[in-house]
């Protein structure tokens, strides 16, 4: 795992580092950041996926799913996180990306996703048992994602489950801090 901190001078080494398919947590700067965290209970608070050439596909309220650029990264993340699954191929992480570009970009935000989040995740009576396997029969159903659903209905979708606890609708950024089957590529917290 590299410190990215010195290597925020030369934005081209840090793309170059990424590849398509990693799963990027991110701590947003700010106070209805701050109360997000607590709501989700997670030191994280937001997820992006990187599809390449220094671009993330993101789900935002204001913007719903778009890809941007890092570039200003320094300015809207006081930390950040890389993870990437272990089992898959390049090739195959590349189609999790252009799996979550064709699906998501240009959909609405779902404040109903969130709303729905927090009630299964609160309510749960039982562990979610998978009513059938992840793998390339899949196509990701959610119209309306959250952040935190892109990467996780795309790697369902090549069967890779991020947490075998939620069916991937219901993931949430805290779900990729060590899910299994995934490493930490990069990590850096700003002071």
């Amino acid at each position: 795992m590299r410190n990215l901190y010195a290597l925020l001078n030369n934005p081209v080494e840090i793309f170059n580092q990424f590849e398509p398919g990693d799963v990027i947590l991110t701590r947003e700067r700010g106070l209805k950041h701050g109360i997000d965290r607590v709501f989700q209970r997670s030191w994280w608070n937001h997820v992006l996926l990187y599809v390449g050439d220094g671009k993330v596909l993101d789900a935002s309220p204001l913007k719903g799913c778009t890809i941007f650029s890092l570039k200003p990264m320094r300015e809207k993340y006081e930390a950040w996180r890389v993870v990437r699954p272990t089992n898959l191929t390049r090739q195959q992480r590349r189609a999790v990306a252009a799996l979550a570009v064709q699906h998501f970009l240009g959909k609405p935000f779902s404040w109903l996703q969130v709303l729905g989040i927090l009630l299964f995740r609160n309510f749960r009576l039982r562990k979610w048992q998978a009513p059938f396997l992840p793998g390339n029969d899949f196509t990701p159903t959610l119209r309306n994602p959250i952040c935190s659903n892109i990467p996780s209905l795309a790697y369902f979708a090549k069967g890779v489950v991020v947490n075998e606890y939620y069916p991937p609708a219901y993931i949430v950024p805290k779900d990729y801090i060590q899910p299994k089957g995934f490493r930490v590529v990069f990590e850096n917290r700003w002071e």
